[in-house]
């Protein structure tokens, strides 16, 4: 199972929780906003881990076009990955 095929709750309404990216920081950093689609109030937070931010937005670009795969770009995480 991936981290992508995970789905978390809203606390308050039980609804499944959006995951999305969010525009780089000042300082050039990506992170990740949680949120409830109903209600934002609800749940809001920013995961900024760096390793989980890289890996979550690797996942999501893979999924979302898969002819980059297939013509063979690089993975810009680095090439100690298999």
């Amino acid at each position: 199972m991936t981290t992508l095929d995970k789905v978390l709750p809203c606390p308050i309404c039980g609804t499944d929780l959006e995951v999305k990216p969010c525009r780089p920081s000042k300082r050039g950093k990506n992170s990740i906003q949680v949120i409830c689609p109903v209600d934002g109030r609800h749940l809001r937070g920013f995961i900024a881990h760096q390793p989980l931010v890289d890996d979550l937005l690797w996942s999501l670009k893979d999924l979302s076009s898969p002819k980059e795969q297939e013509e063979g770009r690089d993975d810009p995480r680095g090439s100690d990955r298999g």
